[in-house]
């Protein structure tokens, strides 16, 4: 008599192994940023708002480090119509490097990759309007010139913005905050969900969306040029203001609601990021949550961000010693199951062969005679 006995080992973590690139690793510039506000009261026609710029850089390689005294413009108008009205000068209150969270526990990331977020924090003072809205914006070049999804990305610099309008200004409004960032790295070919939702702290409808990440600055000033200048390094406020230039994505395969091409798509309702990236390379993606009172748009903030889509491979694997796996396409449940043939013995001997150990928290055995 053959007994056939079918062992199933499950809740071990599948460790992933990053197959590292050289585009990866000696990334050097600007990967990310972002802008919140929070009112901090109206006085008479005057209303007082903590502004917070969270910016991410790449930590390894010979990139610029962030801005010792990064200038931040102020802005007033609509659409295309904008004037200057001030500039606040910061030196950033943090500097830490940051925990990077794949999005799947089992991403091994080399040390060749690194990420550092600086934050900048200051309060600005402004009349309120009725008809304008206040913009605080910040300008840097440049962008990794390994980015695939955008024209241009070495000569490309970022803008961090915020607008307050004229309703959050009247009612003493805060932005939404967000929950957490973006994996820096994330595999080809694998199922990818991302919750990219915010809070906010008064209980507005948050409705999210990809959103077109905006242009500023270039590469003047690196030989002798004018790093001052609209088309430099740092452009100066007052003489650089808004409407910014879009970034232009490589169409027709990338667009505004497909930064990372077809198949990966955000949820409006839930902020959720979810598809299978096929594509390996670095992308720009840009994400908006816009906030509604009472049906009516009160604000919006937006985020800028830098995905690295890079092969897998999986180095863990469930393995005992047995006569046969089976792999049954038509039938997954039967998947990564093990046939032992036992011939008149009582006691079986189960041989575990499963790798790596040490990145194996426990073990599951489940029998079928």
């Amino acid at each position: 008599m053959i007994k056939k006995i079918f062992f199933g080992l499950v809740n071990i973590l599948i460790l992933v192994l990053f197959i590292a690139t050289p585009n990866l690793v000696n990334a050097k510039h600007i990967v990310g940023g972002d802008v919140t506000y929070e009112c901090k009261g109206i006085n008479g026609n005057k209303v007082k708002f903590e502004i917070t710029f969270t910016m991410y850089r790449d930590s390894k390689g010979n990139g610029a480090a962030f801005d010792a005294a990064a200038r931040f413009g102020i802005f007033k108008g609509h659409g295309n119509n904008w004037t200057y009205v001030g500039v606040k000068e910061q030196a950033p209150l943090d500097i830490n490097a940051v925990n990077i969270d794949t999005g799947n526990p089992c991403l091994v990331v080399p040390s060749g990759i690194g990420v550092e977020k600086g934050v900048y924090r200051f309060e600005v003072e402004l009349e309120v309007s009725e008809t304008e809205s206040y913009m605080i914006a910040y300008q840097r070049c440049c962008r990794n010139n390994t980015i695939f999804n955008i024209v241009d990305p070495d000569v490309t610099g970022a803008v961090f913005s915020v607008t307050i309008s004229p309703i959050a200004q009247s009612v003493c409004d805060d932005s939404p905050i967000w929950n957490g960032f973006p994996p820096v790295v994330i595999c080809a070919n694998t199922v990818l969900n991302f919750d990219h939702s915010a809070t906010d702290s008064n209980g507005d409808q948050i409705v999210y969306s990809f959103c077109n990440p905006i242009a500023a600055g270039g590469i003047d000033g690196v030989n002798f040029g004018n790093a001052e200048s609209c088309t430099g390094i740092t452009p100066k406020p007052i003489d650089c203001g808004p409407p910014f230039d879009l970034v232009q994505f490589k169409l027709p395969d990338y667009r505004v609601d497909i930064p990372l091409g077809n198949g990966v798509a955000m949820n409006q309702s839930s902020g959720l990021i979810s598809g299978i990236p096929t594509v390996v390379g670095q992308f720009v993606v840009g994400v908006c949550a816009q906030t509604f009172r009472n049906g009516v748009l009160i604000g919006s903030i937006s985020r800028d961000f830098q995905f690295n889509v890079t092969p897998c491979e999986i180095s863990v694997r469930a393995d005992i010693a047995s006569n046969k796996v089976i792999n049954d396409p038509s039938n997954p449940e039967l998947n990564s199951k093990f046939i032992i043939n036992s011939c008149g013995d009582y006691s079986v001997d189960v041989i575990n062969l499963s790798t790596d150990e040490s990145k194996i928290f426990s073990y599951l055995w489940e029998l079928e005679v």
